[in-house]
């Protein structure tokens, strides 16, 4: 149910690079993997980083230091780990 007169807080861009920030590496990860649950044609990014400018994470469309490979390693080991106990 939406409730009337509920505002949104506008993104928060990077002065530097005007892209959306993040403000921990937990949430651009959820952003990441939201993108990839929903195959988002329009979305390109393939990681995330965290700028030097804003000290803030981004999304990348380009190879990062983290991102999709660093995040499906984990989901594999996860899934392995829940595997071992039964659940």
């Amino acid at each position: 149910m939406k409730m009337k007169n509920q505002k949104h807080e506008p993104l928060r861009r990077c002065p530097a690079t005007r892209k959306i920030c993040y403000e921990t590496e937990d949430v651009v990860k959820l952003k990441l993997a939201l993108i990839d649950f929903w195959a988002l044609p329009w979305r390109h990014e393939q990681g995330y980083y965290q700028c030097q400018h804003c000290g803030e994470w981004h999304l990348t469309s380009q190879q990062a230091e983290y991102g999709k490979k660093v995040r499906k390693n984990k989901i594999k080991k996860e899934k392995s780990n829940v595997e071992k106990r039964g659940i």
